[in-house]
């Protein structure tokens, strides 16, 4: 497998990251866990690069992406998606995490080539 993506949010935007990678030909899973499961996901996991999408307001963001900057050093490329829930409507809110996750599998499908 070349990328895990692991979707934090509840939604379903790592599953549009998915779609993005195949377009690259690129081997992909979604995984939808607890943000404070992530970085034991990452570190058990024998992908080459991980696409990690969370919402930024979410309960202890800032030690878990801290830890997952820890293993982007030992483990190579990690795209980081995070977004931010409040003050804009679910409807608008969706749109945008979709396009970022899209973005953010094109910026990784950029660096695995």
């Amino acid at each position: 497998m070349d990328t895990l993506i692991l979707d934090t949010t509840g939604e379903d935007f790592g599953k549009h990251a998915y779609s993005q990678l195949a377009e690259f030909s690129l081997e992909a899973e979604v995984k939808e866990v607890k943000l404070i499961d992530a970085p034991g996901e990452i570190a058990r996991a024998g992908a080459e690069s991980f696409i990690i999408i969370a919402d930024s307001s979410e309960k202890f963001i800032e030690p878990v992406i801290d830890k997952i900057i820890e293993l982007e050093i030992e483990k190579g490329v990690i795209e980081k998606v995070l977004l931010d829930s409040s003050g804009e409507s679910q409807e608008v809110f969706r749109r945008r995490a979709r396009r970022e996750a899209g973005e953010a599998a094109e910026r990784l499908a950029e660096k695995m080539r």
